[in-house]
């Protein structure tokens, strides 16, 4: 039987090991009968215990582990005491295994669903005088930045008013697969490179230069920005960044630095758009309806500027590294199983031939590609029947409705659940389709021998222990 615990914390699905690692609050029984004391939920003590420093003894050189390895140490901690786990990372956590559990809390959050954030970030933006991040805000506070967003983005047909430009994003990003020679470190940034260009067509409303040599200094500023505060964030989760409170240490220093050009590079784009806006409302051509993001969150009675360069910021943020890290494992996956590959390529060829643009009802014809991403999402080796196989097909309905496998759609949920779920889900999804679909028209995903059994790790989202060796070979 499901045990609820009296405590609001933090919690980690373990089980999503492709995704980035959720946190969420555990709510509270109604049968007050079910509820058992936090002191009862077994885990680690002694030392694991001490306010925010016990994360540190599970972490080299005190353990085995390091942050980019905290999923195997999730694992472990279930292993020992098992699918309801107390643990000290940084502050109190509850780690929930069983899919049921996870469930049960994701369909008890509330109206205002509490995600605890990341602390050196909510530091660095009070003492810069900034209102915070949708990230780092809670309540009705939240729900305010939140509702202009799900106005504009969670339709279901809100990314297809990006697909020309991201289109093009996508065409460039095959151009160079098929024309450069790069290293797998050169490779790995150019997923990276990629997403982020992607996802600035929409946040930006303009093109900024990552995909090309030849961008200029503040586009390479903005990019290495965008790198640092991920690469920030996974120690802070951690818990192995904590002295941010008392004093500025060189992650502080990096991390501020970063944020702040982030957030002047969104101030910039925004006011451009206001410029826009109120030369439109003067020549009388404005159109309220106009289905372009900057252009309508800056018209949004209101929002001012700070509040508009907070949801820039979100989405932005959102788009890059995850997406980026995804695209890496779909490909990678594809190229371990070349049948499924040839599959999916067909698909494609059929609906959109060897050069045609991959419009919203290209997309609405291709199952298979949708298929084969979920599968490549999902990972729960105790929810699904052949774990280790990659089966696209267990997705497929019957003609009655039903999928192949019955596992609780709880088991994959790459972008969270309810309310509070990925703002940018639907851009990152179709990055990832333009991605693959403009590839496979055109070339061949495999690999090289030494990355057939890549190591998977985690830097705030799923990363590779070493870059994957990819060919990318003309058909």
């Amino acid at each position: 039987m499901l045990r609820k615990y009296d405590l609001v914390s933090r919690v980690i699905p373990s089980l999503f090991k492709s995704q980035p690692i959720r946190w969420t609050s555990v709510a509270s029984s109604t049968n007050k009968d079910e509820v058992k004391p936090f002191e009862k939920i077994p885990g680690p003590k002694g030392l694991y215990n001490i306010p925010i420093i016990g994360a540190f003894f599970h972490f080299r050189p005190f353990g085995k582990f390091t942050p980019q390895t905290t999923h195997k140490l999730i694992d472990s901690l279930h292993e020992k005491y098992g699918p309801v786990v107390r643990v000290q990372l940084g502050r109190k956590c509850v780690l929930l295994e069983d899919v049921k559990d996870i469930e049960t809390v994701f369909r008890n959050e509330g109206k205002y669903p509490n995600r605890p954030g990341i602390d050196i970030s909510k530091v660095i933006y009070e003492k810069n005088g900034l209102k915070l991040p949708l990230s780092e805000i809670q309540g009705e506070e939240w729900q305010k930045l939140r509702t202009p967003v799900n106005k504009r983005l969670m339709k279901a047909d809100s990314a297809y008013h990006y697909l020309v430009p991201q289109n093009a994003v996508a065409d460039d990003f095959v151009n160079i697969l098929a024309t450069q020679k790069l290293t797998p470190e050169e490779m790995k940034d150019l997923f990276f490179r990629y997403a982020s260009e992607s996802i600035a067509v929409v946040t930006f409303n303009t093109r900024l230069g990552f995909l090309d040599n030849s961008s200029d200094k503040e586009s390479s500023e903005f990019l290495e920005a965008t790198k640092t505060v991920f690469s920030i964030i996974t120690d802070a989760i951690s818990g192995k960044i904590i002295t941010h409170k008392w004093y500025k240490s060189q992650a502080y220093t990096d991390m501020e630095k970063s944020l702040l050009l982030i957030r002047k590079n969104s101030k910039k784009h925004a006011l451009k758009a206001k410029e826009i806006i109120e030369q439109q409302k003067k020549d009388g051509s404005l159109n309220p309806e106009e289905p372009n993001l900057l252009l309508s969150l800056v018209s949004e009675n209101g929002l001012d500027a700070d509040d508009v360069s907070n949801i820039l910021d979100a989405l932005y943020g959102a788009g890059t590294d995850s997406t980026a890290k995804n695209l890496q494992v779909f490909f990678y996956n594809l190229a371990k199983n070349p049948d499924k590959q040839e599959i999916l390529r067909k698909e494609i060829l059929d609906v959109v031939g060897e050069s045609g643009v991959v419009d919203a009802k290209a997309l609405s014809k291709m199952p298979y590609l949708k298929y084969c991403l979920k599968e490549s999402f999902r990972a729960s080796k105790k929810c699904f029947d052949d774990p280790d196989k990659f089966i696209p097909e267990r997705w497929m309905r019957a003609d009655d409705g039903r999928k192949q496998d019955n596992t609780n759609s709880m088991a994959v949920l790459p972008f969270g659940h309810g309310p509070r779920n990925c703002i940018g889900r639907r851009f990152a999804v179709q990055e990832i389709y333009l991605a693959t679909a403009k590839v496979l028209q055109k070339l061949k995903i495999e690999l090289e021998p030494d990355s057939w059994n890549t190591e998977f790790i985690y830097t705030t989202f799923v990363d590779t222990e070493k870059p994957i060796r990819f060919k990318f070979k003309q058909i």
